[in-house]
């Protein structure tokens, strides 16, 4: 598929996967609209229309998409971390990280699908996690969110497909990311992770796949040394 052109939405495009995103597309002249709370504060050396919203708002996603022209491609990079006991979580770790990781992007896949029916070339991607798929100590609420992301977007690939929408789900094994991870792991421990900008190319290159060869999800493994 070429991209030259297409009207991409990306969301979380302010730090890691969505910037390392924003930054590839923008080369192949795509048309980006980003999508973050903190995005009308951060500097971007390309062109790109900048949109702050806080997805854990349902009214404010509903305002943002009203406003949208249709688009092509939306690529849900969005999404916070939670290390912690569930003994040690408060409540309001448990609704921020729910709200922030799942209920935000079933708002905007729900309030994307209007703008998207028309294109010729439609794309739902939902960067999830391997913690959508495997259970881990201290994550129980991070990795509750991220399954019921995988859920949701799996279910979401079913119903759309009428509509020849695509939906993909990416579980990468943990990126190199200091934002997503400060406070959590030192800039040490995550030397090894995967840049976001390799994750980057695989999503492109999946974007580029022909209609009828799409996978339904792809697990991005770091590399074990």
């Amino acid at each position: 598929m070429e991209l030259k052109g297409l009207k991409v939405v990306i969301t979380g495009a302010s730090h890691g996967l969505g910037r390392a995103l924003a930054e590839k597309l923008s080369e192949l002249h795509t048309e980006l609209y980003l999508i973050s709370r903190s995005i009308d504060k951060t500097p971007l050396p390309f062109k790109a229309t900048r949109i702050a919203c806080d997805i854990r708002d349902p009214h404010q996603v509903e305002e943002v998409f009203k406003k949208l022209p249709e688009f092509d491609i939306l690529i849900n990079c969005v999404g916070i971390p939670l290390v912690k006991s569930i003994t040690d979580t408060r409540p309001e770790e448990i609704q921020d990280t729910i709200q922030t990781n799942l209920t935000g992007l079933i708002y905007i896949c729900k309030y994307s699908i209007t703008k998207l029916e028309n294109s010729k070339s439609p794309f739902i991607v939902n960067i999830i996690s391997t913690s959508g798929k495997k259970a881990r100590v201290n994550e129980t609420v991070y990795c509750a969110s991220k399954w019921g992301l995988a859920g949701f977007t799996n279910s979401l690939r079913l119903e759309l497909a009428p509509k020849g929408i695509r939906v993909i789900g990416i579980y990468p094994g943990g990126m190199k990311s200091e934002h997503f991870w400060k406070g959590i792991k030192t800039k040490e421990e995550i030397k090894d992770f995967i840049p976001p900008e390799e994750v980057a190319e695989y999503i492109i290159q999946l974007l580029k796949t022909a209609k009828n060869s799409t996978p339904a999800e792809v697990v991005i493994e770091r590399k074990i040394k």
